[in-house]
């Protein structure tokens, strides 16, 4: 499994492959969405719409983080580490925040790991060394996904801007490796006032379908 650091750069390196044709091979038919080139479709929830790349990397990079990467270096703020996607739940905004699920596809360095429910706390325990009240609500479980593997976690942390705004965020992570590549999605809502139900979450994790 990847170091921490080795961890970063991969997420950045990806993203900059991404950000040269973000629409490459993507389509979209209703709440459809494909994607040829990691080949990949998904529902997305009724009532969302696509939002701003451009927008997320903006705020994004007015996060405040715990470690000591400066912002020109760390992965999670670096300009060219964007997600695939952006869906979000704009009836449902608070200030700089609404229910969202993005999807990034970063290299998978080192082979798909022999116990994956460990790599995906793992991954959470790297987070947490960025983010503030990082935990653990549910541990990693394994989900079914058409046309692969797939882990499963519930967990919290607080979002904080340097304008002073914050937020307590629950998400719920979906990893999937599919090598050369691992695929995280990241579905998140208020905590631990939340705005969208299970049922709404689960359909979207049933409804990830990869090609064979």
């Amino acid at each position: 499994m990847l170091s921490r650091r080795g961890f970063l750069q991969g997420l950045g390196a990806a993203a900059a492959s991404l950000a040269l044709r973000p629409l490459h091979g993507v389509s979209t038919e209703g709440d459809i969405y494909r994607n040829a080139r990691i080949g990949l479709a998904v529902e997305r929830p009724a009532g969302w719409s696509f939002s701003s790349i451009a927008d997320f990397a903006n705020l994004r990079a007015q996060a405040l983080l715990l470690d000591e990467f400066p912002d020109a270096l760390h992965a999670l703020k670096d300009p060219t580490n964007l997600p695939v996607f952006l869906f979000e739940n704009s009836a449902h905004r608070q200030g700089h925040f609404a229910p969202a699920i993005t999807l990034y596809d970063e290299p998978l360095r080192g082979g798909t790991p022999g116990d994956q429910l460990k790599a995906h706390a793992n991954m959470v325990g790297w987070l947490g060394r960025s983010y503030q009240q990082c935990r653990i609500l549910e541990a990693p479980v394994e989900v079914s996904v058409s046309g692969a593997d797939a882990t499963r976690c519930r967990w919290t942390y607080r979002h904080q801007l340097e304008s002073g705004e914050s937020a307590a965020l629950y998400v719920q992570s979906v990893l999937v490796f599919r090598p050369p590549q691992v695929h995280t999605y990241y579905l998140v809502d208020r905590y631990p006032d939340r705005h969208t139900g299970d049922p709404v979450w689960d359909r979207f994790i049933a409804s990830i379908a990869y090609r064979s």
